[in-house]
Protein backbone atom coordinates (compact mmCIF):
# COMPACT_ATOMS: atom_id res chain seq x y z
CA UNK A 1 0.00 0.00 0.00
CA UNK A 2 1.05 3.51 -0.35
CA UNK A 3 0.39 6.07 2.01
CA UNK A 4 0.38 9.74 2.15
CA UNK A 5 -1.15 12.50 4.30
CA UNK A 6 -1.05 16.19 4.28
CA UNK A 7 -1.78 18.77 6.90
CA UNK A 8 -3.74 21.98 6.06
CA UNK A 9 -5.02 25.49 7.58
CA UNK A 10 -6.93 28.60 7.13
CA UNK A 11 -7.08 32.12 9.29
CA UNK A 12 -8.39 34.92 8.54
CA UNK A 13 -9.81 38.16 10.14
CA UNK A 14 -11.55 41.01 9.01
CA UNK A 15 -12.82 44.32 11.14
CA UNK A 16 -15.72 46.33 9.62
CA UNK A 17 -16.21 49.80 10.73
CA UNK A 18 -18.84 51.99 9.29
CA UNK A 19 -19.35 55.65 10.68
CA UNK A 20 -21.26 58.74 9.43
CA UNK A 21 -23.00 61.32 11.75
CA UNK A 22 -25.28 59.91 14.19
CA UNK A 23 -24.41 56.43 13.52
CA UNK A 24 -21.61 54.21 14.81
CA UNK A 25 -20.80 50.76 13.91
CA UNK A 26 -18.52 47.80 13.64
CA UNK A 27 -17.88 44.54 13.95
CA UNK A 28 -15.01 41.65 13.94
CA UNK A 29 -15.01 38.61 11.98
CA UNK A 30 -12.68 35.95 12.60
CA UNK A 31 -12.45 32.04 11.31
CA UNK A 32 -9.86 29.09 11.96
CA UNK A 33 -10.02 25.84 9.85
CA UNK A 34 -7.59 23.11 10.66
CA UNK A 35 -7.73 19.53 8.39
CA UNK A 36 -5.73 16.27 7.39
CA UNK A 37 -6.26 14.57 4.22
CA UNK A 38 -5.10 11.07 4.29
CA UNK A 39 -5.08 8.93 1.10
CA UNK A 40 -4.02 5.28 0.50
CA UNK A 41 -3.08 3.49 -2.25
CA UNK A 42 -4.16 -0.33 -2.38
CA UNK A 43 -2.81 -1.29 -5.73
CA UNK A 44 -3.69 0.24 -8.92
CA UNK A 45 -7.61 0.14 -8.53
CA UNK A 46 -8.32 0.58 -4.84
CA UNK A 47 -8.00 4.34 -3.11
CA UNK A 48 -9.22 5.45 0.61
CA UNK A 49 -9.49 8.75 1.43
CA UNK A 50 -9.99 10.11 4.91
CA UNK A 51 -10.61 14.19 5.46
CA UNK A 52 -10.16 15.05 9.33
CA UNK A 53 -11.40 18.84 10.06
CA UNK A 54 -11.96 21.14 12.80
CA UNK A 55 -13.03 25.10 12.81
CA UNK A 56 -13.89 27.62 14.35
CA UNK A 57 -15.88 30.72 13.62
CA UNK A 58 -16.05 34.17 15.46
CA UNK A 59 -17.82 37.35 14.82
CA UNK A 60 -18.72 40.05 17.54
CA UNK A 61 -20.45 43.53 16.23
CA UNK A 62 -22.31 46.63 17.49
CA UNK A 63 -24.12 49.56 15.81
CA UNK A 64 -25.65 52.73 17.87
CA UNK A 65 -27.77 55.04 15.72
CA UNK A 66 -29.57 58.13 16.42
CA UNK A 67 -31.85 60.21 13.58
CA UNK A 68 -34.92 62.39 13.25
CA UNK A 69 -37.15 58.46 12.39
CA UNK A 70 -35.56 57.51 15.67
CA UNK A 71 -33.08 55.63 17.47
CA UNK A 72 -31.45 51.80 17.60
CA UNK A 73 -28.63 50.08 19.16
CA UNK A 74 -27.39 46.78 19.16
CA UNK A 75 -24.81 43.84 20.10
CA UNK A 76 -24.33 40.57 19.07
CA UNK A 77 -21.97 37.92 19.02
CA UNK A 78 -21.64 34.21 17.47
CA UNK A 79 -19.51 31.96 17.79
CA UNK A 80 -19.16 28.39 15.86
CA UNK A 81 -17.49 25.16 16.44
CA UNK A 82 -17.22 22.28 14.51
CA UNK A 83 -15.61 18.92 13.78
CA UNK A 84 -16.49 16.86 11.06
CA UNK A 85 -14.83 13.12 9.25
CA UNK A 86 -15.15 11.84 6.43
CA UNK A 87 -14.50 8.87 4.28
CA UNK A 88 -14.60 7.20 0.75
CA UNK A 89 -13.45 4.39 -1.05
CA UNK A 90 -12.60 4.04 -4.71
CA UNK A 91 -12.88 1.09 -6.66
CA UNK A 92 -11.89 0.24 -10.26
CA UNK A 93 -12.96 -2.98 -11.17
CA UNK A 94 -12.64 -3.02 -14.61
CA UNK A 95 -11.26 -0.06 -17.38
CA UNK A 96 -15.25 0.91 -18.08
CA UNK A 97 -16.61 1.21 -14.69
CA UNK A 98 -15.57 3.17 -11.24
CA UNK A 99 -17.56 3.14 -8.01
CA UNK A 100 -17.34 5.19 -4.72
CA UNK A 101 -18.67 4.85 -1.42
CA UNK A 102 -18.34 7.00 1.62
CA UNK A 103 -19.69 8.56 4.61
CA UNK A 104 -19.09 11.68 6.51
CA UNK A 105 -20.28 12.89 10.42
CA UNK A 106 -19.93 16.40 11.80
CA UNK A 107 -20.59 17.86 15.37
CA UNK A 108 -21.60 21.50 15.39
CA UNK A 109 -21.70 23.79 18.23
CA UNK A 110 -23.35 27.38 18.24
CA UNK A 111 -23.50 30.27 20.74
CA UNK A 112 -25.26 33.36 19.76
CA UNK A 113 -26.42 36.09 22.16
CA UNK A 114 -28.10 39.15 20.86
CA UNK A 115 -29.27 42.55 22.69
CA UNK A 116 -31.08 45.48 20.21
CA UNK A 117 -34.29 47.46 19.84
CA UNK A 118 -35.17 50.16 17.42
CA UNK A 119 -37.63 52.95 17.68
CA UNK A 120 -38.70 54.50 15.05
CA UNK A 121 -41.99 56.89 14.37
CA UNK A 122 -44.16 55.66 11.38
CA UNK A 123 -46.98 57.56 9.71
CA UNK A 124 -48.91 55.39 7.38
CA UNK A 125 -52.64 57.28 7.06
CA UNK A 126 -54.49 59.98 8.77
CA UNK A 127 -56.37 57.49 11.09
CA UNK A 128 -53.05 54.77 11.77
CA UNK A 129 -49.88 55.95 13.08
CA UNK A 130 -47.19 54.61 15.74
CA UNK A 131 -44.45 54.56 17.23
CA UNK A 132 -42.55 51.29 16.80
CA UNK A 133 -40.43 49.59 19.13
CA UNK A 134 -38.89 46.48 18.16
CA UNK A 135 -36.48 45.43 21.15
CA UNK A 136 -35.02 41.75 21.60
CA UNK A 137 -32.64 40.09 24.39
CA UNK A 138 -31.28 36.75 23.28
CA UNK A 139 -28.83 33.85 24.34
CA UNK A 140 -28.88 31.15 22.66
CA UNK A 141 -26.48 27.81 23.02
CA UNK A 142 -27.30 25.09 19.84
CA UNK A 143 -25.74 21.87 18.97
CA UNK A 144 -26.20 19.47 15.95
CA UNK A 145 -25.41 16.46 14.23
CA UNK A 146 -25.55 16.13 10.63
CA UNK A 147 -24.76 12.39 9.20
CA UNK A 148 -24.64 11.18 5.59
CA UNK A 149 -23.98 8.45 3.36
CA UNK A 150 -23.28 8.36 -0.30
CA UNK A 151 -22.51 6.22 -3.50
CA UNK A 152 -21.52 7.30 -7.35
CA UNK A 153 -21.02 4.85 -10.43
CA UNK A 154 -19.78 6.17 -13.48
CA UNK A 155 -19.87 3.50 -16.62
CA UNK A 156 -18.84 3.90 -20.03
CA UNK A 157 -21.05 2.22 -21.48
CA UNK A 158 -19.20 2.41 -25.03
CA UNK A 159 -17.13 4.74 -26.86
CA UNK A 160 -19.67 7.64 -27.63
CA UNK A 161 -21.61 7.20 -24.47
CA UNK A 162 -20.44 7.58 -20.37
CA UNK A 163 -23.17 7.59 -17.61
CA UNK A 164 -22.81 8.42 -13.57
CA UNK A 165 -25.81 7.80 -11.41
CA UNK A 166 -25.37 9.12 -7.43
CA UNK A 167 -27.50 8.64 -4.27
CA UNK A 168 -27.12 10.57 -1.13
CA UNK A 169 -28.78 9.89 2.00
CA UNK A 170 -28.49 12.93 5.01
CA UNK A 171 -29.58 13.26 8.36
CA UNK A 172 -29.62 16.04 9.95
CA UNK A 173 -31.08 16.27 13.67
CA UNK A 174 -31.76 20.13 14.27
CA UNK A 175 -34.38 20.52 11.53
CA UNK A 176 -35.20 16.98 12.10
CA UNK A 177 -34.40 16.37 8.04
CA UNK A 178 -33.87 13.38 6.60
CA UNK A 179 -33.06 13.34 2.64
CA UNK A 180 -32.86 11.44 -0.61
CA UNK A 181 -31.32 13.18 -3.12
CA UNK A 182 -31.07 11.24 -6.37
CA UNK A 183 -28.72 12.56 -9.10
CA UNK A 184 -27.95 11.34 -12.88
CA UNK A 185 -25.97 12.61 -15.62
CA UNK A 186 -24.39 11.45 -19.46
CA UNK A 187 -22.00 12.49 -22.06
CA UNK A 188 -22.35 11.27 -25.62
CA UNK A 189 -19.46 12.77 -27.90
CA UNK A 190 -21.03 12.71 -31.60
CA UNK A 191 -17.60 13.18 -33.14
CA UNK A 192 -14.25 13.85 -32.30
CA UNK A 193 -15.19 17.22 -31.54
CA UNK A 194 -18.81 17.60 -30.71
CA UNK A 195 -20.21 16.12 -27.54
CA UNK A 196 -23.56 16.59 -25.78
CA UNK A 197 -23.84 16.16 -21.48
CA UNK A 198 -26.98 15.98 -19.79
CA UNK A 199 -27.65 16.13 -15.83
CA UNK A 200 -30.36 15.69 -13.52
CA UNK A 201 -30.80 15.69 -9.57
CA UNK A 202 -32.23 16.84 -6.08
CA UNK A 203 -30.03 19.00 -3.75
CA UNK A 204 -31.04 19.89 -0.41
CA UNK A 205 -29.40 22.81 1.88
CA UNK A 206 -30.28 22.70 5.56
CA UNK A 207 -30.69 25.10 7.54
CA UNK A 208 -27.22 25.49 9.73
CA UNK A 209 -27.72 26.22 13.72
CA UNK A 210 -25.72 29.73 12.79
CA UNK A 211 -27.65 30.28 10.52
CA UNK A 212 -30.81 30.89 12.98
CA UNK A 213 -31.71 34.36 13.15
CA UNK A 214 -32.42 34.63 16.71
CA UNK A 215 -32.17 38.70 15.97
CA UNK A 216 -35.35 38.11 14.03
CA UNK A 217 -36.69 36.39 17.07
CA UNK A 218 -37.13 33.25 14.89
CA UNK A 219 -36.35 30.20 16.86
CA UNK A 220 -37.47 27.57 14.63
CA UNK A 221 -35.71 25.22 12.24
CA UNK A 222 -37.06 25.76 8.67
CA UNK A 223 -37.13 22.58 6.71
CA UNK A 224 -34.39 21.98 4.33
CA UNK A 225 -34.14 23.60 0.91
CA UNK A 226 -34.79 21.04 -1.84
CA UNK A 227 -33.40 22.53 -5.63
CA UNK A 228 -34.36 20.30 -8.82
CA UNK A 229 -31.48 20.83 -11.01
CA UNK A 230 -31.68 20.25 -14.95
CA UNK A 231 -28.36 21.08 -17.20
CA UNK A 232 -28.27 20.19 -20.64
CA UNK A 233 -24.87 20.99 -22.55
CA UNK A 234 -23.43 21.11 -25.99
CA UNK A 235 -19.59 21.91 -26.51
CA UNK A 236 -18.03 21.80 -30.16
CA UNK A 237 -14.26 22.23 -30.73
CA UNK A 238 -13.21 24.79 -33.04
CA UNK A 239 -9.99 23.75 -34.55
CA UNK A 240 -6.92 23.24 -31.98
CA UNK A 241 -7.28 26.21 -30.28
CA UNK A 242 -10.90 27.07 -29.55
CA UNK A 243 -13.86 25.46 -27.69
CA UNK A 244 -17.29 26.48 -28.21
CA UNK A 245 -20.13 25.76 -25.40
CA UNK A 246 -23.83 26.14 -25.60
CA UNK A 247 -25.66 25.45 -21.64
CA UNK A 248 -28.99 25.59 -20.95
CA UNK A 249 -29.62 24.96 -16.84
CA UNK A 250 -33.29 25.46 -14.89
CA UNK A 251 -32.87 25.10 -11.39
CA UNK A 252 -36.29 25.45 -9.06
CA UNK A 253 -35.86 25.33 -5.32
CA UNK A 254 -39.46 24.14 -3.19
CA UNK A 255 -40.08 25.72 0.09
CA UNK A 256 -37.08 28.28 0.57
CA UNK A 257 -36.78 29.75 3.98
CA UNK A 258 -38.36 32.89 4.63
CA UNK A 259 -35.42 35.56 4.44
CA UNK A 260 -35.27 38.93 5.98
CA UNK A 261 -34.21 42.11 3.68
CA UNK A 262 -33.71 45.81 3.47
CA UNK A 263 -35.60 47.23 0.29
CA UNK A 264 -33.64 50.31 1.05
CA UNK A 265 -30.14 48.61 0.05
CA UNK A 266 -28.91 50.57 3.03
CA UNK A 267 -24.84 49.52 4.35
CA UNK A 268 -26.02 48.00 7.97
CA UNK A 269 -24.86 45.34 9.81
CA UNK A 270 -28.97 45.39 11.91
CA UNK A 271 -31.36 45.38 8.90
CA UNK A 272 -33.82 43.73 10.76
CA UNK A 273 -33.64 47.16 13.03
CA UNK A 274 -34.31 49.19 10.49
CA UNK A 275 -37.72 50.94 9.07
CA UNK A 276 -37.20 49.09 5.93
CA UNK A 277 -36.62 45.77 7.13
CA UNK A 278 -39.13 43.16 5.75
CA UNK A 279 -39.66 39.33 6.22
CA UNK A 280 -40.50 37.66 2.58
CA UNK A 281 -41.92 34.11 2.36
CA UNK A 282 -41.96 32.52 -0.70
CA UNK A 283 -43.43 28.87 -1.68
CA UNK A 284 -41.15 28.27 -4.40
CA UNK A 285 -38.26 30.00 -6.74
CA UNK A 286 -36.82 29.31 -10.38
CA UNK A 287 -33.35 30.06 -11.59
CA UNK A 288 -33.14 29.64 -15.25
CA UNK A 289 -30.84 30.31 -17.97
CA UNK A 290 -29.11 29.89 -21.65
CA UNK A 291 -24.89 30.69 -21.35
CA UNK A 292 -22.74 30.75 -24.69
CA UNK A 293 -19.16 30.67 -23.90
CA UNK A 294 -15.99 30.62 -26.65
CA UNK A 295 -13.00 29.43 -24.76
CA UNK A 296 -8.92 29.07 -26.57
CA UNK A 297 -6.84 26.29 -25.85
CA UNK A 298 -4.93 26.56 -22.53
CA UNK A 299 -1.58 26.01 -24.22
CA UNK A 300 -1.08 28.93 -25.94
CA UNK A 301 0.80 31.91 -24.77
CA UNK A 302 -2.13 34.23 -24.94
CA UNK A 303 -5.75 32.50 -23.35
CA UNK A 304 -8.79 33.91 -23.34
CA UNK A 305 -12.59 33.72 -22.88
CA UNK A 306 -15.66 35.18 -23.24
CA UNK A 307 -19.20 34.13 -22.04
CA UNK A 308 -22.71 35.69 -22.30
CA UNK A 309 -25.17 34.77 -19.99
CA UNK A 310 -29.06 35.13 -20.86
CA UNK A 311 -31.11 34.57 -17.88
CA UNK A 312 -34.12 34.48 -15.16
CA UNK A 313 -34.51 34.38 -11.36
CA UNK A 314 -37.64 34.87 -9.95
CA UNK A 315 -40.00 34.22 -6.74
CA UNK A 316 -43.17 33.09 -6.26
CA UNK A 317 -44.18 35.50 -2.87
CA UNK A 318 -46.84 34.19 -0.77
CA UNK A 319 -46.23 36.99 2.54
CA UNK A 320 -44.69 40.04 2.71
CA UNK A 321 -44.25 41.29 6.42
CA UNK A 322 -42.64 44.48 7.36
CA UNK A 323 -41.40 45.95 10.53
CA UNK A 324 -43.11 49.23 9.75
CA UNK A 325 -46.12 48.67 7.84
CA UNK A 326 -48.94 46.34 7.27
CA UNK A 327 -48.28 42.59 6.41
CA UNK A 328 -49.41 42.49 2.42
CA UNK A 329 -50.72 38.70 1.51
CA UNK A 330 -49.47 37.87 -1.97
CA UNK A 331 -49.56 35.40 -4.26
CA UNK A 332 -47.41 36.50 -7.58
CA UNK A 333 -44.10 35.73 -9.13
CA UNK A 334 -41.56 38.79 -8.37
CA UNK A 335 -38.22 39.19 -9.76
CA UNK A 336 -35.36 38.17 -7.41
CA UNK A 337 -32.89 41.09 -5.44
CA UNK A 338 -30.12 38.81 -7.83
CA UNK A 339 -32.03 38.61 -11.08
CA UNK A 340 -29.83 39.88 -14.12
CA UNK A 341 -31.25 39.22 -17.17
CA UNK A 342 -27.52 39.91 -19.11
CA UNK A 343 -24.20 39.32 -18.11
CA UNK A 344 -20.97 39.55 -20.16
CA UNK A 345 -17.47 37.95 -19.27
CA UNK A 346 -14.80 38.99 -21.02
CA UNK A 347 -11.09 37.50 -20.20
CA UNK A 348 -7.66 37.33 -21.29
CA UNK A 349 -4.32 36.23 -20.07
CA UNK A 350 -1.38 37.03 -21.85
CA UNK A 351 2.18 35.12 -20.85
CA UNK A 352 4.95 37.36 -21.29
CA UNK A 353 7.82 34.54 -19.98
CA UNK A 354 7.45 32.07 -17.96
CA UNK A 355 7.90 34.69 -14.71
CA UNK A 356 5.10 37.02 -16.10
CA UNK A 357 2.03 37.35 -16.56
CA UNK A 358 -0.66 39.80 -17.44
CA UNK A 359 -4.55 39.59 -17.24
CA UNK A 360 -7.40 41.97 -18.15
CA UNK A 361 -11.02 41.02 -17.08
CA UNK A 362 -14.32 42.95 -18.27
CA UNK A 363 -17.61 42.45 -17.08
CA UNK A 364 -20.87 43.80 -18.06
CA UNK A 365 -24.54 43.30 -15.97
CA UNK A 366 -27.36 44.80 -16.79
CA UNK A 367 -30.03 46.15 -13.38
CA UNK A 368 -30.56 44.49 -11.27
CA UNK A 369 -34.81 44.84 -9.22
CA UNK A 370 -35.16 47.04 -6.34
CA UNK A 371 -38.41 48.29 -4.67
CA UNK A 372 -38.96 51.88 -5.22
CA UNK A 373 -41.23 53.59 -2.34
CA UNK A 374 -44.45 55.93 -2.82
CA UNK A 375 -45.11 58.81 -0.73
CA UNK A 376 -48.41 60.20 0.14
CA UNK A 377 -48.02 63.57 0.48
CA UNK A 378 -51.36 64.20 1.70
CA UNK A 379 -51.26 61.80 4.54
CA UNK A 380 -47.54 63.84 5.39
CA UNK A 381 -47.99 65.74 8.75
CA UNK A 382 -44.40 65.96 10.22
CA UNK A 383 -41.87 67.47 8.48
CA UNK A 384 -39.17 66.48 10.67
CA UNK A 385 -40.13 62.10 9.91
CA UNK A 386 -39.59 61.01 6.24
CA UNK A 387 -42.69 59.04 5.58
CA UNK A 388 -43.07 56.79 2.80
CA UNK A 389 -44.54 53.29 2.01
CA UNK A 390 -42.57 50.45 -0.28
CA UNK A 391 -44.17 50.53 -3.89
CA UNK A 392 -44.59 47.16 -5.66
CA UNK A 393 -41.90 44.01 -5.06
CA UNK A 394 -38.79 44.53 -7.22
CA UNK A 395 -40.47 46.33 -9.70
CA UNK A 396 -37.60 48.83 -10.59
CA UNK A 397 -34.12 48.29 -12.18
CA UNK A 398 -30.90 50.14 -11.50
CA UNK A 399 -28.74 51.00 -14.26
CA UNK A 400 -26.41 48.30 -15.92
CA UNK A 401 -23.15 47.82 -14.31
CA UNK A 402 -19.55 47.44 -15.83
CA UNK A 403 -15.87 47.47 -14.88
CA UNK A 404 -12.68 46.51 -15.91
CA UNK A 405 -9.59 45.00 -13.60
CA UNK A 406 -6.42 44.61 -14.14
CA UNK A 407 -3.52 41.87 -12.91
CA UNK A 408 0.42 41.65 -13.13
CA UNK A 409 1.84 38.61 -11.72
CA UNK A 410 5.64 37.92 -11.14
CA UNK A 411 6.68 34.78 -10.00
CA UNK A 412 9.85 33.01 -8.66
CA UNK A 413 10.96 30.67 -7.10
CA UNK A 414 13.86 29.96 -3.95
CA UNK A 415 15.43 27.96 -1.03
CA UNK A 416 11.66 28.55 0.80
CA UNK A 417 9.15 27.92 -1.91
CA UNK A 418 7.61 29.37 -4.93
CA UNK A 419 6.43 33.18 -4.73
CA UNK A 420 4.13 34.65 -6.76
CA UNK A 421 4.08 38.66 -6.19
CA UNK A 422 0.95 40.30 -7.94
CA UNK A 423 -0.25 44.39 -8.66
CA UNK A 424 -4.17 43.90 -9.07
CA UNK A 425 -6.62 47.07 -9.95
CA UNK A 426 -10.27 46.51 -9.79
CA UNK A 427 -12.25 48.63 -11.79
CA UNK A 428 -9.37 50.52 -13.59
CA UNK A 429 -11.44 53.17 -15.76
CA UNK A 430 -13.43 54.12 -12.79
CA UNK A 431 -16.75 53.59 -13.60
CA UNK A 432 -19.79 55.06 -11.70
CA UNK A 433 -22.03 51.87 -11.08
CA UNK A 434 -25.00 52.42 -8.74
CA UNK A 435 -25.30 50.37 -5.90
CA UNK A 436 -28.74 51.77 -4.32
CA UNK A 437 -31.07 55.16 -3.78
CA UNK A 438 -31.82 56.29 -0.71
CA UNK A 439 -35.00 59.03 -0.15
CA UNK A 440 -36.14 61.69 2.07
CA UNK A 441 -38.81 64.09 1.79
CA UNK A 442 -38.23 67.73 2.59
CA UNK A 443 -40.72 70.36 3.65
CA UNK A 444 -40.08 73.63 2.05
CA UNK A 445 -43.13 75.54 3.17
CA UNK A 446 -46.28 75.13 3.77
CA UNK A 447 -47.90 72.02 1.37
CA UNK A 448 -44.56 72.01 -0.40
CA UNK A 449 -43.04 68.52 0.20
CA UNK A 450 -40.27 67.47 -2.05
CA UNK A 451 -38.84 64.20 -2.79
CA UNK A 452 -34.99 64.20 -2.18
CA UNK A 453 -33.27 60.90 -3.65
CA UNK A 454 -29.57 60.17 -3.54
CA UNK A 455 -27.45 57.70 -5.12
CA UNK A 456 -24.56 55.53 -3.25
CA UNK A 457 -22.01 54.00 -5.79
CA UNK A 458 -20.26 50.61 -5.63
CA UNK A 459 -16.37 51.64 -4.90
CA UNK A 460 -14.51 53.07 -7.66
CA UNK A 461 -10.67 52.30 -8.56
CA UNK A 462 -9.51 49.79 -6.08
CA UNK A 463 -5.64 48.87 -5.93
CA UNK A 464 -4.24 45.79 -4.09
CA UNK A 465 -0.94 44.19 -3.62
CA UNK A 466 -0.17 40.71 -1.93
CA UNK A 467 2.34 37.68 -2.41
CA UNK A 468 1.47 33.94 -2.50
CA UNK A 469 4.07 31.33 -0.84
CA UNK A 470 3.53 27.91 -1.44
CA UNK A 471 5.79 25.07 -0.67
CA UNK A 472 6.16 21.46 -0.99
CA UNK A 473 4.61 19.07 -3.28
Amino acid sequence: PDHTLSLHSLVAADDFVFIEPGHDAHADFSDVYLWARGQSRFGPNVNLETVVSIGKLWEKGQDDANSPEGVQYAHHTKTYRFYDIKQSVEIRPNSRWRAAWGWSVRNDETQMAFLGAGEVYFLLSPTYDTYRTHRLDADYSLRGKHKSVFTSHQMTVNDRLSTEIGLRYDIVDLSDDNLWSPRVSARYQLGTKTALRAAWGFYFQPQESYQLDIQDDSLVFSDAERSEHVIAEFEQGLGQSAMLALRGYRKITDNPRPRYRDWANRIDLYDELLASSYRIACDHAVSEGLELSLQSSEQATLTWQASYTLARFTEHVTDVTFLSFRPRQLNDDRPSPFDQRHTVYLDAEYRLSPIWQINVAWQYHSGRPYSKPQFNWDYYDNPDVSFYDLGELNAERYPASHRLDLRITRSFTSSWGRFAAFLEVINLYDHQNVRAYSYDVVNYGENDYRLLTKTWYWLGIVPSVGIRWTWGG
